[in-house]
């Protein structure tokens, strides 16, 4: 072999180092006669060049495959932007894989709630997935290009049907599963993206997708923690594998905008949104039957959209007051639409029988096959639980879902390894305290002539002693857990329940002015008034270390200045559930009723039990200005007005104008010299049915108020105050 000798020079360590790689490469390899032989491979120099062929190739006179290979080419220095571009295309094709293999997951879903029916389309799909794989792997490994999607679509459109569905496999079970098995309905959609994707419809940008994605994760989640947080860096693979779920996040994400508004072209996405939940429910497809279709569902009736307002409002001027148009952004949640959905969601859950296969994995020796799949399933259903108790104690309306199966295993479902903590670990305590509710409402007749429950209600109440003085220690020092779940519903339960027995004396149909508390009620007053003052005074700074003490009949529990907001319990309400701000808006609603009904003074004392206090004020005279009814009526104000700061949104759904008239009836008007005081009968009916709402199965206050409430002229304070 010729070799032509190198010229020593100032570039000779160049030569030599390249050399040396050549040698490398050289080193690493056998052409295919040694490799076949099994044989050491020698090249015939050690600077031989690339294609020169080996020395028992020479000596047996046989083509050696190094010179028919093509010379290595020494690879360019790539640049940073170079580089960047490959990495962005890499996780591109990567999302794009990712995508399909959902997509042949989510396909098989459907089947597995019917086990005769997996059966006979197990074939299907593995020949299905056999034959997409086998067309995947012929795509080239190396370089930089966009795989041939829809060339594999054309492929299998032009299938024949019999090559597809097999009968002589077929077991008969329901009909429509019997006939969609062979192709007689209409299959699933196989689109890239849907064609309810906001970031393809391009209402939003990739990165704007993102942002909103993590505002949900980051804000929204700890408040119904139904997801898994894992979706913070895959949660935009959703948007081939579970659209509608995608879209449902990015729409709560969007509404919690940057500013305090919502993103501006937020109700764009609120029709597309809608779009979808309308063919959930007017043109489902099997692919839909899913667990996040459920939690789509579930996100979308948490967070109702928001709907604009143009009100006119009234400023000052040079020439007196004029009148400028005020564009107002505010949830549209109310009872019935959620109770609408939420019923949507239990009949996708009831197909997918989401019950059993979330409840199965726990049961007995067959938890130590836990998989992810399962625990979404189970964290599926417990929200699905939890949230029909509180809309049940919200709006009056009867259960529809028993949580005594799933407590009995709840326990080895947030103590699995694979669980989230501690969102899973809430769920589980919110199902004990489910099922007490549970209890409560099962008995229809209570003892010794008393109101229905009074005797069941008193052990719940005990019960929620119990329940509160065993998950305290455990997650009290979770980040911003007193104003989180569970102990967000521990207080909202005692409230509700509590209450529902005072009707008789609080209210003004059934109330005469000689009507005094009896000795049974008194012990439902005080949890009821505790449960209210803790609701509001939540929010406040240093709550996590004295609201869990707050006693309405102690006085010296309740701090003794004015109550200041905390920042960052006030940030997290922001992002809060709708449901919470009923919560809010009723507690301070039942404190001002309880007062002027004289059952409790100022300092929230029950007037019918005596105590050592003498100057606390007392119906019909208003409030003391010091006193602890002023300053947590004081606080609810600053609470709702935070809300209300913003250019636009507004989370408070437009109770704060309850809040407002609340507080014109015990609370002095800054602009006149002498206190008013309050008048017999201040309620009428209109007002008397806020206190009603948990029997008022058409409860709705922002479209019964919110019109009313915003208009100048408005009259609905003169129903509050003295007349």
């Amino acid at each position: 072999m010729d070799t032509t000798p190198e010229v020593r020079s100032s570039s000779s360590s160049t030569e030599a180092s390249r050399a040396a790689e050549r040698r490398v490469a050289r080193a690493n390899r056998a052409c295919i006669t040694c490799r076949a032989r099994k044989q050491r491979c020698i090249p015939p120099a050690v600077n031989a060049r690339p294609q020169a062929p080996c020395q028992r190739c020479m000596r047996h006179a046989i083509t050696c495959s190094f010179e028919t290979d093509r010379p290595p080419t020494v690879p360019e220095d790539i640049g940073p932007s170079q580089l960047s571009h490959i990495v962005i295309e890499l996780q591109r094709r990567i999302n794009t894989h990712e995508a399909r293999i959902a997509e042949l997951e989510k396909g098989s879903l459907y089947t597995r709630t019917q086990s005769s029916h997996e059966r006979s389309l197990g074939h299907v799909e593995a020949s299905s997935a056999s034959e997409r794989d086998s067309k995947n792997t012929e795509e080239p490994v190396s370089g930089i290009k966009d795989p041939a999607a829809p060339s594999v679509q054309s492929d299998r459109t032009t299938e024949p049907q019999a090559s597809r569905y097999d009968i002589n496999s077929l077991e008969l079970v329901s009909p429509i599963a019997t006939l969609r098995s062979l192709g007689a309905l209409d299959s699933d959609q196989e689109n890239a993206f849907s064609p309810f994707d906001p970031i393809s419809c391009r209402l939003l940008s990739f990165q704007e997708a993102q942002d909103a994605l993590h505002t949900y994760i980051d804000h929204c989640h700890p408040w119904a923690p139904v997801l898994d947080t894992g979706l913070r860096y895959s949660g935009m693979s959703l948007r081939q594998s579970s659209p509608a779920l995608f879209l449902a996040i990015v729409a709560v994400g969007t509404r919690f905008w940057h500013g305090g508004s919502v993103h501006p072209r937020y109700f764009e996405i609120i029709d597309l949104l809608d779009k979808t939940i309308s063919r959930l429910l007017l043109s489902p497809t099997p692919s839909d039957a899913s667990v996040a279709t459920i939690q789509a569902l579930m996100i979308y009736l948490q967070w109702m959209p928001c709907v604009r307002k143009d009100n006119l409002s009234s400023t000052p001027s040079e020439h007196g007051l004029s009148q400028q148009q005020r564009t107002e952004i505010k949830t549209r949640y109310n009872d019935m639409s959620a109770w609408a959905v939420f019923g949507l969601a239990l009949r996708y859950a009831s197909f997918i029988n989401l019950e059993r296969l979330a409840l199965a994995p726990f049961r007995g020796a067959a938890k130590v096959a836990v998989t992810k799949d399962d625990i979404a399933r189970m964290r599926t259903w417990l929200n699905l639980i939890t949230y029909d108790s509180s809309l049940t104690l919200t709006s009056g309306l009867p259960s529809s879902v028993d949580p005594l199966p799933a407590a009995r295993v709840v326990q080895d479902f947030y103590l699995h390894r694979t669980a989230q903590d501690p969102g899973d670990v809430r769920y589980g305590a919110l199902i004990e305290l489910t099922c007490m509710v549970q209890r409560l409402k099962a008995t229809d007749v209570g003892s010794s002539g008393r109101p229905p429950s009074v005797a069941i209600l008193k052990k719940v109440n005990i019960e929620m002693e119990e329940w509160e003085r065993h998950w305290l220690p455990k997650l009290r020092h979770t980040p911003l857990q007193h104003i989180q779940m569970p102990f967000t519903s521990l207080r909202w339960y005692r409230l509700s329940l509590n209450s529902s027995l005072l009707r008789p004396v609080l209210s003004s149909s059934t109330r005469s002015q000689t009507d005094i508390l009896h000795v049974w009620t008194l012990g439902f007053l005080e949890t009821s008034t505790t449960a209210a003052s803790q609701i509001l005074l939540s929010l406040a700074t240093g709550a996590s270390s004295f609201v869990w003490h707050v006693s309405s009949q102690n006085l010296t529990t309740y701090p003794a200045d004015e109550f200041s907001i905390d920042p960052a319990a006030r940030a997290s309400l922001h992002h809060a559930v709708d449901a919470t701000w009923i919560s809010s808006t009723f507690a301070l609603t039942f404190l001002v009723l309880c007062y002027i009904r004289r059952t409790i003074d100022d300092d929230l004392h029950i007037l019918s039990i005596p105590t050592a206090e003498s100057s606390a004020s007392r119906a019909p005279a208003k409030p003391r200005s010091h006193s602890l009814l002023a300053r947590l009526t004081k606080f609810a104000i600053e609470i709702f007005e935070c809300e209300s700061k913003g250019p636009e949104f507004r989370s408070g759904g437009g109770y704060e104008a309850v809040i407002r008239d609340a507080a014109s009836i015990v609370l002095d008007d800054e602009s006149s010299s002498q206190a008013a005081p309050i008048a017999q009968d201040t309620l009428d009916p209109a007002i008397q049915s806020l206190f009603d709402l948990m029997d008022d199965t058409v409860y709705e206050w922002p479209s019964v108020y919110e019109d009313d409430f915003m208009q100048p002229s408005s009259n609905f304070a003169d129903s509050w105050g003295p007349r």
